[in-house]
């Protein structure tokens, strides 16, 4: 999925800034990086979305939220912009957002805390809810992961078996 890439490559710019005077402007800025795909989004779609980036099923709210629409244009203008939101990491000018974000706050390793506490203080930015929530989801998802350090659990060892 593009979206995922994109938020990996997002995560990538939180995790890796380990300057933490700098949380808030680093929250702005990748705050700024999901206005192309969110600044025109009804106010439904990004309900549904924040929604379901908090839930660990977010697939299945996402099909629930779209089941209670009943009428049928608005359940497709809700289903486009959850697209555009999928189509993120195609979007130029959310790339060439991201390539910035790496100059400028010179990504390098990985950083959990960080990624948290941006992630945290990007709730706190205006109209940013669903960039937050996609913030945490990919941190959520890092942490199930493992990471970088931390230790992997079982179902992470058995992944070359």
């Amino acid at each position: 999925m593009k979206r995922i890439s994109t938020l990996a490559a997002l995560s990538l710019v939180l995790f890796a800034c380990t300057n933490n005077n700098k949380t808030a402007e680093i929250a702005e800025d990748v705050c700024g990086c999901f206005e192309p795909v969110t600044e025109d989004m009804s106010s439904r779609t990004k309900k549904i979305l924040v929604k379901a980036f908090n839930d660990d099923s977010p697939q299945e709210v996402i099909a629930t939220e779209l089941n209670k629409i009943k009428d049928e244009d608005e359940r497709a203008k809700v289903t486009e912009e959850m697209q555009a939101v999928s189509n993120m990491g195609s979007n130029a000018k959310v790339e060439k957002c991201v390539k910035n974000l790496k100059k400028k706050y010179k990504v390098k390793d990985k950083d959990k805390k960080m990624a948290k506490e941006i992630a945290n203080e990007m709730q706190d930015v205006d109209d940013c809810d669903v960039a937050a929530a996609m913030m945490k989801m990919a941190s959520r998802m890092e942490e199930e992961r493992g990471g970088d350090d931390e230790e992997a659990t079982d179902d992470e060892t058995t992944d070359n078996e």
